[in-house]
């Protein structure tokens, strides 16, 4: 015993510190392994991103090399066509110089040489030959160096896990694929997310409509700038803020399919309203670099028309005239764009450009009215059959307001004041059609500088114009040229577009910032409209069988959405209130329902009864 415990006692010590130095040990081990399986799934991921940039990178070389190539071609034949038209030119004058002498020559027999030179003149115009560069080759562009495919991929796998002298010793965990929103080679990105049917409370209304809501991604503003595209019964929503994707919503189903074209990020992608042509939906870019195209029905998009100069915010309007989209410029120096859908082109109209952003547009006939700019005192004139621009009479010494809302009616366009000077009264501009002769009417209720007109609505023979900020409704009647305001309502300030006026028959329903009226456009007779006091802003309105639907913003409870009908025979309503987790824009009427596009994270469908 004495001979056990002579070594037992000894080892007892050492093994207590060789256990503390096992446990340590241990616990190294844990924790580095915890860090390895970590740093692994960086990697994997870091890899997917760096391959999904390089899929973007050269897809967007593809696309950018192809839509060069087409306009190298292009204009090439251009000047081909021209080149041949000036050879001609050349040899034309060449002989009309040569008669010319013949014509002067006093002796006849000079005038039958002379003559003869002429008919055996054959004019060289090699010095006018023009020289045609051949395309260079295309770059390769190597999306996955070395042929190696995705995370996770057997091959990718063997090179970078299984092919390691370390593996056998250091084996790793689960490989984390790709993302599936991530773009990969030879693929594009779809997803589809599925509807969520929510029963709101509804006092003693809608029991037999349907109200789904459709969710987005969080914090993808789809609503602020651009509203949606109605393409029958689908909603096509461009991508707007800080967000690089196409959402497309089918109605009937309430599902959401994702299109990602290659963007890189940025506020404003499409900022304009859409056009849509043939079931195709057009956008016009702002921090985009290209026009894009998307079919709803397909689940496909297509940017073919590339129109980068490297500044933000290009088009934030457009008119669709004919199967022609014209794009506005929100800002000085870029120029009028005509999209010409048929060829899948642009060209720039000429003649006068506009030194500012562009204010009001109305169409009559074939002509184009541009509001004039700060500091202009003219009108700018396209007209869509040469697309030049042009300018009309002078209208003022020089504008010192921004001009937005305008109408043509009756021979006449007008438009009325956007922004204020203090001290001065707002006058309104007036253009007649025909003579393009400037005109002002003075608008004598408003008090300046808080003007803000908004829009212009026609309706039996005049034009009724809307404030943000005033409390009033303008009239302009064309046959008397008269303005004043509308007798009886008050207290309308509407949101940002005519989105807020619905006209249904003779009758005008606008919804405002604490007040709603029917307006009667043949008496011009007003009738109040019942509104919830605990609306703080209108979302906008929209018609659909036999009722005019409003919304509005509450604060209370957070974002609730105040839904309210109005029966277009009675002119009686009922309310509704139920809270969306986010804002929405909207309605948009659409395959016989009601869309309210997201301002943060869920749509809304109104399937009436």
């Amino acid at each position: 015993v004495k001979q056990m415990m002579k070594w037992l006692i000894p080892f007892n010590a050492t093994s207590s510190t060789a256990k503390a130095r096992c446990v340590a040990a241990r616990d190294a081990h844990e924790a580095q392994r915890v860090e390895c399986n970590s740093l692994q799934k960086v990697f994997e991921v870091e890899f997917c991103h760096d391959l999904g940039d390089r899929v973007t990178a050269c897809e967007g070389y593809d696309a950018c090399r192809s839509l060069r190539e087409k306009q190298r071609n292009v204009t090439h034949e251009k000047v081909r066509s021209a080149e041949h038209a000036r050879h001609q030119e050349y040899a034309a004058v060449a002989q009309i110089r040569c008669y010319l002498d013949v014509l002067n020559a006093s002796d006849a027999s000079r005038r039958r040489t002379l003559l003869q030179g002429c008919l055996d003149l054959a004019p060289s115009a090699s010095g006018l030959n023009i020289t045609y560069h051949a395309l260079l080759a295309r770059d390769v562009c190597e999306v996955a160096p070395g042929g190696v495919a995705a995370p996770c991929d057997a091959e990718w796998l063997a090179q970078h896990y299984a092919g390691q002298v370390w593996f056998e010793d250091a084996p790793t965990v689960e490989c984390s694929p790709c993302d599936p929103a991530l773009p990969t080679a030879g693929s594009s990105s779809t997803t589809t997310v599925a509807p969520t049917t929510t029963a709101f409370p509804m006092p003693g209304l809608l029991s037999e409509d349907k109200i789904s809501l459709v969710e987005f991604p969080e914090g993808e503003y789809y609503g602020w700038n651009q509203w949606p595209c109605a393409v029958g019964d689908k909603i096509v929503q461009f991508p707007d803020i800080d967000h690089l994707n196409i959402q497309i919503v089918d109605l009937p189903s309430g599902t959401r399919s994702t299109l990602t074209p290659s963007l890189s990020a940025g506020r404003s992608k499409y900022p304009g309203h859409c056009q849509v042509v043939d079931g195709i939906a057009y956008a016009l870019p702002g921090d985009a670099p290209n026009i894009i195209a998307v079919d709803a029905r397909a689940g496909t998009w297509e940017q073919f028309t590339d129109y980068d100069d490297g500044r933000s915010n290009k088009y934030r309007k457009s008119l669709l005239v004919g199967r022609t989209i014209y794009g506005f410029p929100s800002q000085a120096g870029i120029p009028v764009l005509a999209v010409h859908v048929d060829n899948r082109s642009w060209s720039e109209v000429t003649g006068h450009k506009s030194t500012s952003a562009t204010g009001g547009l109305v169409m009559d006939g074939h002509n184009i009215f541009m509001t004039p700019a700060v500091g202009e005192n003219k009108w700018v004139v396209i007209d869509t059959r040469t697309n030049i621009a042009r300018l009309t009479a002078e209208c003022m010494s020089a504008v010192k307001v921004h001009y937005r809302a305008a109408a043509a009616i009756g021979g006449k366009v007008i438009t009325l004041p956007y922004t204020g000077v203090d001290g001065e009264r707002p006058v309104a501009l007036v253009v007649d059609v025909d003579s393009e002769g400037c005109s002002e009417l003075p608008i004598e209720w408003e008090e300046p500088p808080a003007y803000w007109w908004y829009n212009c609505v026609t309706l039996g023979g005049k034009a009724f114009c809307f404030s943000n900020r005033g409390l009033s409704v303008a009239v302009f009647d064309p046959a008397s040229n008269t303005l004043r305001a509308l007798e009886g309502v008050s207290g309308i300030r509407l949101n940002y577009d005519n989105r807020d006026a619905v006209v249904v028959g003779t009758s005008l329903f606008v919804f405002g910032k604490g007040a709603a009226w029917r307006i009667n456009a043949v008496d011009e007779t007003a009738t109040e409209l019942e509104l919830s006091p605990r609306c703080t802003w209108p979302s906008g309105a929209a018609y659909l069988r036999g009722r005019v639907y409003a919304g509005c913003w509450s604060d209370e409870g957070g974002h609730r959405m105040l839904l309210r009908y109005y029966e277009v025979a009675t002119s009686s309503s009922v309310e509704v209130a139920f809270v969306l987790p986010g804002s929405t824009r909207g309605p948009t009427a659409a395959g016989g329902r009601l869309f309210w596009c997201p301002y943060r994270s869920h749509a809304a469908i109104l399937t009436p009864r």
